[in-house]
């Protein structure tokens, strides 16, 4: 019995994944720069022209991994699309994204790895390589976040906030037996009080 579409979109997606979470790995412990595509093939265990229906180039696949990430964690801001995020948007922002960590702890260790490549830090400086509804989506928050405290530089207000949550996942992350999944809870709840103040 053939195919349906439907079925052949799964397969491709499933597909899609596996050269996803191939590349993530050999990009965060081999170095971006030093893994190749017939690495990630070999280890995805296709062939290179099968990898390229689905990636054009080494830097697209990288692209699509750390908007893959962004996406992720971003749809969640402003889930009704009304451009505005509430204080209730933001809880739940939080509690979607420490749940996130609990359960992708392995998958941000290697992004993190990645992310922090020189390399693959002067590529991420170029502004067209994350996508603009992530982007705008990540603005909406921190405008959220700049309201919160009229009266303080907007700038400083925000730069606290991503430190404590970026800071945080990654000791989270690289630390397990310091930060636990009850520290987990309990910083969870400390950064709702600091955000609604």
């Amino acid at each position: 019995m053939p195919r349906t579409e439907e079925q052949y979109k799964e397969i491709r997606n499933e597909k899609k994944k596996l050269i996803t979470n191939v590349a993530l790995k050999l990009f965060a412990n081999e170095g971006y720069t030093r893994t190749s595509i017939n690495q990630i093939a070999k280890e995805a265990n296709i062939s290179k022209g099968l990898l390229y229906n689905y990636f054009q180039s080494k830097e697209e696949l990288l692209k699509h991994i750390l908007n893959a990430l962004g996406e992720e964690f971003s749809e969640f801001i402003d889930p009704n699309k009304d451009d505005v995020v509430t204080e209730q948007e933001a809880f739940n922002y939080i509690d979607i994204t420490f749940e996130m960590l609990k359960n992708q702890r392995e998958s941000l260790k290697y992004y993190y790895q990645l992310a922090f490549q020189p390399e693959v830090m002067e590529i991420l400086s170029n502004p067209n390589v994350i996508r603009e509804d992530i982007i705008k989506q990540e603005y909406l928050l921190l405008d959220f976040l700049a309201a919160k405290q009229p009266n303080v530089n907007p700038k400083i207000v925000v730069t606290n906030i991503i430190s404590f949550m970026k800071g945080f996942s990654m000791m989270y992350v690289y630390s397990p037996e310091t930060y636990t999944d009850e520290f987990l809870e309990e910083y969870k709840i400390y950064l709702k009080e600091f955000i609604a103040k």
